[in-house]
């Protein structure tokens, strides 16, 4: 029987700073420094203003709009310069961010505003015809649109620049904050199983979270770049967007990917760090086009969001003689809870546990409905417990005492920690697909293919892909014989945003269940493969 600690000494984490006062703390000595540049457009901000237009925001949140604290603000927004003002704004008066996916369908963003009882949402013209689609029978009261040009206001739509004039005075906004309770941002994931559920993470588990990181690596060089290319409404976007503030290193902001403009910022702006997924390693590692670019200036890659496998880790650092450190987390997490250090990296590991952070490894039940702890090297579900834990599922009792047992949150994931400490994840969460690093909820589109009046029964299922990591597949019962798999795949598309779509389809006469009715993926996922692809 073990529990796996950390290998790092404890870190104190403050029990009285809001992450905003945290962040900032240090602001004051970084002044002019530039603190985020846009890859494409060159708009930048320095340390300076970054700060006069968050403290500018609050306050007109407070006296404009009556935003006060517990309230929340919807951001439909892609990575923007902005972003770092609009996200510490909210929380300087007290409120939360729901950071919205901008790919989101007017469906999908409908729901997340709902559940998370928005009462404002800011976005930009490329998307506000969503917007206004999505907010009639929510709490939204405005719709903020973030703009260099004049916008057009009418009916609840309004323009941004109206919430950063001059303050009336610059009183401190007297904001309590608790931050072991307050949220500080709900992003939106789908746990270990079914539909997207609000994650309330909290000022201190934020804080807990750079901490922790920051223990395990070197103090920053003040040349330091980082790479904003993971999107910020994403946990571990907006971890890097956070901690390279925090670290009063310059930020290269990418409003969208593009392989090439990465690359090119790469050289350009000397980027030393940059946090990325496996598909764009996968690019690093295999195109052509590389060779065109100096990448010399790069220190470190950091691999998140899926599992990056030891081939692909050293063909990817063979070719760019940097070290590429896989970390391990979920937004559960605040996301982080493991890290690989800068002198010593194991292909195939997602690095040590962080500071403060106790790991368990459980059995799968026993005819008795019994786990036991497992040792090290033994496989099993891997569970964490820390300052980094969440608060829980926002207005979702069920989902949280299902995930959070006895303090300890049940990832879903099957791993080992070895003799020395390393974390290895064997198997992903067992229901989630993992496409290009974003979660996509089996469950979602089975509910939706049971719509089709030809579908009679249906399972949905990640398979591997050397590009995506997963892509969803569904197998189908027909209802209708003149059912077609571009006739699935359409409807699919039709509902749902890209990273969602069923990319192949196989028909099947029965979907396998259990006794309780639960579908028997593992079945699905040992069949032959005979389908049609997108």
């Amino acid at each position: 029987m073990t529990i796996f600690r950390s290998t790092y000494p404890d870190v104190n984490i403050p029990k009285d700073l809001s992450y905003t006062d945290f962040v900032f703390q240090n602001f004051h000595s970084y002044g002019d420094k530039v603190a985020i540049v846009d890859a494409t457009s060159d708009q930048q901000f320095t340390y300076k203003q970054i700060q006069q237009y968050t403290f500018a925001f609050a306050k007109n949140l407070q006296s404009q709009l009556n935003f006060r604290h517990g309230d929340v603000f919807g951001v439909l927004l892609p990575n923007l310069p902005w972003y770092a003002v609009i996200f510490h704004g909210i929380s300087s008066t007290g409120g939360a961010s729901s950071t919205i996916n901008p790919i989101y369908t007017v469906e999908e963003i409908h729901k997340q505003l709902v559940d998370s009882r928005a009462r404002f949402l800011v976005t930009i013209p490329m998307f506000l015809e969503n917007a206004i689609g999505a907010v009639p029978n929510t709490k939204v009261e405005k719709i903020f649109i973030l703009s260099p040009d004049k916008v057009k206001e009418e009916g609840k739509v309004y323009d941004f620049k109206r919430l950063l004039a001059p303050p009336k005075d610059n009183k401190p906004l007297n904001v309590k904050v608790n931050p072991l309770e307050d949220p500080v941002v709900i992003p939106y994931s789908s746990g270990t199983t079914g539909l997207s559920k609000g994650v309330v993470l909290t000022h201190y588990n934020l804080i807990a979270n750079i901490l922790q990181i920051q223990a395990t690596e070197p103090k920053p060089d003040p040349n330091d770049v980082d790479s904003g290319i993971l999107p910020y409404f994403h946990c571990y976007g907006m971890l890097i967007m956070n901690y390279g503030l925090f670290r009063g290193v310059k930020m290269v902001n990418f409003s969208k990917f593009d392989f090439v403009v990465f690359l090119q910022s790469v050289q350009k702006f000397k980027i030393t760090h940059a946090a990325l997924v496996p598909p764009i390693i996968l690019g690093l590692a295999k195109e052509p086009v590389v060779d065109k670019f100096d990448l010399s200036s790069l220190k470190a890659l950091i691999s998140g969001a899926a599992p990056l496998g030891p081939q692909l880790t050293e063909l990817a650092m063979n070719r760019l003689k940097c070290p590429i450190k896989q970390g391990y987390g979920m937004t559960e997490l605040s996301p982080s809870v493991s890290g690989t250090p800068d002198h010593n990296v194991k292909p195939g590991f997602c690095g040590l546990l962080l500071p403060n952070v106790e790991c368990k490894v459980l059995s799968t039940e026993d005819g008795q409905g019994k786990r036991k702890l497992l040792g090290p090297n033994e496989e099993g579900e891997i569970c964490f417990r820390g300052p980094m834990v969440m608060k829980g599922y926002l207005m979702n009792e069920k989902a949280t005492k299902e995930t959070i047992i006895d303090g300890w949150l049940h990832s879903g994931d099957t791993g080992f920690v070895d003799e020395q400490g390393w974390l290895k994840v064997v198997d992903r969460v067992k229901e989630l697909i993992k496409y290009k690093g974003f979660q996509v909820p089996p469950a979602e589109l089975e509910a939706l293919l049971l719509k089709h009046e030809s579908v009679a029964d249906c399972a949905v299922i990640g398979v591997p892909d050397e590009e995506a990591g997963e892509i969803p597949k569904a197998f189908v019962v027909k209802k209708k014989q003149d059912l077609t798999a571009d006739d699935v795949m359409n409807y699919v598309s039709e509902h749902v945003n890209s990273r969602k779509k069923v990319r192949m389809v196989e028909f099947i006469d029965v979907i396998p269940k259990s006794a309780t009715g639960k579908i028997l993926r593992r079945m699905l996922r040992d069949r032959p493969a005979t389908q049609s692809k997108l």
